[in-house]
């Protein structure tokens, strides 16, 4: 191989090298922003229901679109959706491919077992762009 061939091989190996690297650095980033925002949003939640729930039974959990609440008492009483109420304490992202995006949050207090479902399809599908615009950065940075 001449000089001239391995030297291009090199930097076009670094172009490819730097680019991928890159790549894992911006979704590594981006999970785990996603993972902080999730967590906070539904522990803050959970902690604001709980205050409500402590100075007023009558406290109404959100039912929007985007975030619902629920409450099984202590006692077993109110409606959780089956396919949540057997997760135990803790952040869980929805298996189920239909629902990508969802983020369940399932906290004990002194008032029954707190789940919050939060959609966040809205970030999946930017996710996606994202992942689109990822390749063409290792693309483009290795034919540069």
């Amino acid at each position: 191989m001449t000089l001239r061939w391995r030297a291009t091989l090199a930097f076009t190996l670094l172009g490819a090298l730097l680019s991928v690297l890159f790549v894992g650095a911006t979704v590594f980033i981006a999970e785990d922003y996603e993972h902080v925002i999730v967590d906070e949003i539904l522990r803050g939640q959970a902690e604001d229901y709980d205050l409500r729930l402590s100075s007023t039974a009558e406290a109404v959990l959100p039912r929007t679109h985007r975030l619902s609440g629920y409450l099984r008492a202590p006692d077993g009483s109110g409606e959780v959706p089956p396919d949540i109420a057997a997760l135990p304490p803790g952040i869980h992202e929805s298996e189920d491919e239909s629902q990508d995006g969802m983020h369940i949050g399932v906290f004990d207090s002194v008032h029954g077992r707190l789940y919050f479902v939060i959609d966040l399809s809205d970030i999946e599908s930017l996710e996606r762009h994202l992942a689109t615009y990822l390749i063409l950065v290792v693309v483009l940075g290795t034919l540069i």
